[in-house]
This record gives structure tokens, sequence and C-alpha cells, in this order.
């Protein structure tokens, strides 16, 4: 009985002598917790949309490492947003999803959504919402059409659904009588 309580006498004295966080539990250095403290504060910076502008744009691409999702998502994305019209550039919010990371550029209210995506070493760039009628018509410009009959006929349907103005339905349907009548 003598002898076990001396031991636990012993053990007490230990303990009270050397905290248990430096001989018994490992612990994190101030080092440690300040990496993990910067990547804590980097993941919610990450989630705060950065503003949308071409100039943004190539200056995060410039920071990213050369053969990356990420630099190849941001290169894609310059390139096909500077050829977007005002309409779109003023008012969007562009999604990147590249290789399993998220980052978002905002413009305006961001009405009009834009996603660009990495899979398989390969980028695609979509508009996915168009806030305004007007927006359709504004890209129109951007993608020139082969002048036929099926793309006549594709834009004037989709300026119908647009609800584009009469006088461009009209305009669209006398080009379509024209194309049939020479044809």
């Amino acid at each position: 009985m003598i002898l076990g309580s001396s031991a636990f006498l012993i053990i007490l004295a230990i303990l009270l002598c050397f905290p248990p966080n430096t001989f018994l539990w490992p612990h994190q250095s101030p080092k440690v917790d300040e990496i993990k403290a910067r990547k804590n504060v980097m993941v919610a910076l990450s989630d705060v949309p950065k503003y949308l502008t071409l100039g943004m744009l190539l200056a995060a691409e410039r920071e990213e490492p050369r053969g990356g999702a990420m630099r190849d998502c941001l290169e894609k994305a310059a390139e096909e947003f500077s050829l977007e019209p005002r309409i779109v550039k003023s008012n969007a919010k562009m999604t990147l999803h590249c290789d399993g990371t998220k980052w978002e550029f905002l413009s305006g209210k961001g009405e009009n959504l834009i996603e660009v995506v990495w899979i398989n070493g390969k980028v695609s760039y979509a508009l996915a919402h168009e806030a305004h009628p007007d927006v359709y018509l504004a890209r129109l410009g951007r993608h020139p059409l082969p002048l036929s009959l099926s793309s006549i006929v594709g834009v004037l349907q989709d300026v119908s659904s647009h609800n584009g103005s009469e006088e461009l339905q009209s305009c669209l349907r006398k080009a379509l009588e024209n194309c049939l009548r020479n044809h």
C-alpha cells in the first residue's frame, strides 16, 4: 500500500512539474498553427468573388503555374470574356470549376451567368444564363453564322423566343423569303 501511494505521489509530482503537453502529447508549434490559420483565411477569401474584368482574369492567370488546370481555365476565360459585348461584361458572374477548385468573379449584379469548366484536360466556356433578351442579340455579332436557310430560321426562332423586336423579326422573315425565292 505504501509503495502504491509513493508511486502515485511520484506521478503527481511529475505531472505538476512538467505540463502534459510537453512530453505526453505531441503539440503543434506556433509555426504549424500559423500555416493552418493562413490556409483558413485563403479558403475564406476564395469564397469571396473577385471583381470581374479582363485585367483581373489576366492577373489571376499570371499567378497560376503553367500547365495547371486553373491557368488553362483562366486563359480560356480571358480569351472568351474579351470578346463578350459590354452588356455581358458589365453584369456577369463567372464561375470557374477547374480540377476540384472553384473560383468566382463578379461584375454588376452578376445576372449573366458564365461557366468555365475543366474536364479531362479540356476547358469549356459557356454563357449559362442571359439576364435580358438583348444579351442574345448582342452576342449574335460575336459568332457570325454562315448565311444559309437553316441559320436564318434558327436565328428567327431564337429572336422570337427571346422576345426580340418585331422589326428584327420582320427583317429576318424578309431574308428568309428572299432565300427561299432564290433556291
